[in-house]
């Protein structure tokens, strides 16, 4: 099975379960990322981390670790992120 295909069982089934529907999982982590940069000072009041933010940025960690090494997980998690990103900005509108 290929990253895609992997990809879509897990946002579409075990992860999706988990963890809610993306827009609403990616919502929250926003919320308290841009707690957490608030607090440290790297973002002020007036700005805030939006849940498509968090998605790109899972994709550029899975990036930054297939760049060490390669791991097929690695290409499922970019993969099953892109569909997490496009149903988030689908969930927001």
């Amino acid at each position: 099975m290929g990253a895609l295909e992997n990809a879509l069982k897990l946002t579409h089934g075990d992860r999706n379960e988990d963890y809610g529907e993306p827009a609403d999982n990616m919502a929250r982590i926003a919320e308290i990322w841009t707690g957490i940069l608030r607090a440290s000072g790297a973002v002020t009041i007036a700005e805030e981390i939006r849940p498509e933010d968090v998605a790109m940025c899972m994709i550029g960690v899975k990036l930054a670790r297939e760049a060490f090494k390669h791991k097929q997980d690695n290409l499922d998690d970019m993969a099953g992120y892109v569909d997490v990103l496009e149903r988030t900005i689908e969930g927001l509108k």
